[in-house]
């Protein structure tokens, strides 16, 4: 089966032919609201949707992704000044022109087609492996483990292994844009959205109403997935002490 690393959603008509019958599925999740004032930032551009259908939206305002960033750059630069007007009227434009973006991004993932909470809290309970963006180092490590568990009796398992626990092939692809300052080091403001004018506050809120049950429940398997780690680990030392004890 091909490995799927990219922005696609859980389309469970694929299962059982261009994917497994019972994929794995690994994500992080974050605050909604963080993550939609994110994809503003960076001029995200993609929804959910299945492989092939998912819809692409244009840019307000600039040609392309570059311009986009440095008119936010720009206005962030000022907000930092606590002028709030050009940030605000680019995340107007920008939720005007890539609303189906960002229209609860989560359940868009999880259930593409119908776009149902219920369902995409199904999907989510039964396919996700779910990683938490402020733990991403105990998200890899969780995700690490189970591809060398369920991997270890491929033919290929010792080259899976070394790929997934060798330094050498760990990358970050975070965006450099990440940073509280640009290239010339002035200060970019990321304003809350309480910051913001109350049009654009109930906007967000209900553009992230379905997300926010999504986060809660990640946030709870999150708990919940680590528990079983720690129980899997726990057996797997105690199986391997008596194994040790049988040998001498």
């Amino acid at each position: 089966y091909p490995s799927l690393h990219t922005h696609v959603a859980i389309d469970t008509s694929l299962f059982g032919w261009v994917l497994p019958q019972t994929p794995m599925v690994f994500s992080t999740f974050r605050d909604p609201v963080d993550r939609l004032l994110s994809s503003f930032h960076y001029g995200i551009q993609f929804g959910g949707g299945p492989p092939g259908l998912v819809r692409k939206c244009k840019l307000p305002g600039v040609q392309d992704l570059d311009d986009w960033q440095s008119r936010v750059i720009s206005a962030r630069e000022i907000a930092a000044l606590k002028d709030l007007t050009l940030y605000q009227q680019a995340l107007r434009e920008y939720l005007d022109y890539c609303k189906n973006a960002v229209d609860n991004a989560y359940v868009q993932f999880l259930d593409p087609k119908t776009k149902d909470v219920d369902v995409a809290l199904t999907h989510l309970n039964k396919y996700v492996i779910v990683g938490m963006q402020t733990d991403l180092d105990e998200s890899m490590e969780r995700w690490t483990k189970v591809a060398l568990w369920t991997c270890r009796y491929h033919p290929k398992a010792a080259m899976i292994g070394k790929a997934l626990t060798d330094p050498a092939n760990h990358d970050s692809h975070y965006r450099e844009s990440t940073s509280l300052a640009d290239g010339t080091g002035n200060e970019l403001a990321s304003p809350t959205i309480d910051e913001l004018d109350l049009d654009l506050q109930q906007l967000i809120r209900t553009l992230t109403a379905g997300d926010q049950l999504i986060f809660q429940r990640a946030e709870e398997l999150f708990e919940e997935q680590g528990n079983w780690f720690k129980l899997k680990q726990s057996g797997d030392n105690h199986t391997a002490e008596s194994d040790v004890s049988s040998n001498k």
